[in-house]
C-alpha cells in the first residue's frame, strides 16, 4: 500500500469515528422513548359516578292486622284514603267475655218478656175460671128444691163448682210460680248488666294510630287475618336502592347522591340514611349478592316510580400498569414540561380498581406504560 492510499484510508476512518461520536451524542441528548415512538399519558380524573337502580317508597308503612285475641271488631273508625295523625282511634274491639255477657243480657230480656206474657195469660185464664165459678155458685144457690130434677142438678152444679175452684187454685199457683221465675230473671238481668258495666272498663280495646299518614283500608282483612286490615302510609317518601357486593364498600351513611326519575331530566339531591347489613337478593347474571340502601330526598316523587341513584365518589382511579413498585416503595412518573418526575403514592384496591388515596391530584398526567429505563427527571416523548 502506497503512502497516498494510507492517507485516504486514515481520513475515511477519521470521518467514520466523528460520525459515530456525533450520533452517540445526539442519541444521548435526545428524549428516551419506547419502541412505539413514545410513552402513553394517562390523565388522572375522578371515577365516573356509580349508578344504582331504585324505587320510590313510603318512608314508613304501619301495617295493622285483625287481632282475634282481642275479641270481635265492633267498629272501624276510619275510611280508605283518610288522613290520620298519631293517636287517632282506628278500631274498637270487644273481647269474647263481654260479647258473651251481652248475649246473656239478650237472653235474660227475652226470658223476662216471655215470663210476663205467660203471667198475663194465666191471669186471663184465672179470671175466666172465676167467672165460671161464680156462675155455677149462683146457679146452685138459685136451684129450687121442688124441682123434679133438683137432686140431679144439684149434684152436677156442685161438681162444677169444685172443678172451677180447683182450676182457680191451679192458675193462682201458676201465676205465683211465674212471678218467682220473673223475679229470678230480673235478678239475672241485673247481674248481667253489672257484669257488663265492669267488663266494659277492661274488655273494650281500642287500636290507635302510631304514626300519621294516609289510610289504606282492605275489607278482605276482616275475613282473612293474614291480609292487613289497615295500612298507614306516610306522605313522606324515600328511595330504596340496590347495590351489589362489588360496590357495597363504596357506600356510607350521609353520603350525598342525586336521584333522577327515568322519564325526567331533573336530578334531585339526596342523602344515604341506611345500608342493610343482610343481603336481599342475588343477581341471576353474576350470582353476586345485592343489598338494599335508603336515600332521603329533598323533593317528593310519586310512590312506585323507578329512579336512578348516582353516587359521585370523587376517587382518583389509575391503571395498574402506571404503578411502579420497588421494594416497599410504590410510585408513578408524573409528566410535566416534557419531563417525568417520580412521585410516591398510596393506593387502595377496590373491586379490581386502584384508588389513589395520597400522592396525586385530579388533572395530573402520569406515564401509563413506564419501563425500567425511565428515570426521575428525564425528558421523554409522550403520546397523549
Amino acid at each position: 500500500m502506497d503512502r497516498k492510499t494510507k492517507i485516504i484510508m486514515a481520513l475515511v476512518s477519521s470521518v467514520i469515528c466523528v460520525m459515530a461520536m456525533v450520533f452517540t451524542a445526539i442519541k444521548h441528548n435526545s428524549p428516551k422513548a419506547e419502541a412505539d415512538g413514545g410513552y402513553t399519558i394517562y390523565h388522572v380524573e375522578s371515577s365516573d359516578p356509580l349508578i344504582f337502580n331504585g324505587t320510590v317508597e313510603a318512608e314508613s308503612i304501619d301495617t295493622i292486622y285483625q287481632d282475634v285475641t282481642l275479641g270481635e271488631i265492633t267498629e272501624i273508625h276510619v275510611k280508605d284514603g283518610q288522613s290520620v295523625t298519631e293517636g287517632d282511634v282506628l278500631i274498637t274491639y270487644e273481647n269474647d267475655e263481654i260479647v258473651e255477657a251481652k248475649r246473656n243480657r239478650e237472653r235474660s230480656v227475652m226470658n223476662i218478656s216471655n215470663c210476663k206474657e205467660d203471667i198475663n195469660l194465666a191471669m186471663e185464664r184465672e179470671k175466666k175460671v172465676k167467672q165460671q165459678l161464680n156462675n155455677a155458685e149462683k146457679e146452685l144457690s138459685n136451684l129450687k128444691s121442688n124441682d123434679l130434677e133438683y137432686e140431679l142438678k144439684k149434684s152436677g152444679l156442685e161438681q162444677d163448682v169444685a172443678h172451677y175452684e180447683a182450676s182457680v187454685e191451679s192458675e193462682k199457683e201458676t201465676i205465683r210460680t211465674l212471678e218467682r221465675t220473673l223475679q229470678g230473671n230480673e235478678a239475672d238481668l241485673a247481674d248481667v248488666n253489672e257484669n257488663i258495666a265492669s267488663l266494659e272498663k277492661s274488655a273494650t280495646t281500642k287500636v290507635i294510630a302510631s304514626t300519621e299518614g294516609i289510610i289504606i283500608l282492605q275489607e278482605k282483612g276482616k275475613a282473612d287475618s293474614s291480609v292487613p286490615l289497615i295500612k298507614i302510609i306516610s306522605e313522606a317518601v324515600v328511595v330504596v336502592g340496590e347495590v351489589s357486593e362489588y360496590d357495597y364498600a363504596t357506600l356510607s351513611i350521609d353520603q350525598e347522591v342525586t336521584v333522577k326519575h327515568v322519564s325526567v331530566n331533573e336530578e334531585i339531591k339526596g342523602r344515604i340514611t341506611s345500608i342493610d347489613r343482610l343481603a336481599s337478593s342475588k343477581l341471576e347474571s353474576s350470582g353476586a349478592m345485592t343489598y338494599q340502601f335508603t336515600v332521603e330526598i329533598e323533593q317528593l316523587i310519586q310512590y312506585g316510580f323507578s329512579v336512578q341513584i348516582r353516587l359521585f365518589t370523587e376517587k382518583l382511579v389509575i391503571p395498574e400498569s402506571a404503578i411502579v413498585e420497588k421494594g416497599e416503595e410504590k410510585f408513578v412518573y408524573v409528566y410535566e414540561n416534557k419531563k417525568v418526575n417520580k412521585k410516591s403514592i398510596v393506593t387502595i384496591e377496590e373491586g379490581g380498581l386502584f384508588i389513589v388515596s395520597d400522592g396525586l391530584e385530579q388533572g395530573d398526567k402520569i406515564i401509563e406504560n413506564p419501563n425500567e429505563e425511565l428515570e426521575d427527571g428525564q425528558e421523554v416523548m409522550v403520546i397523549e
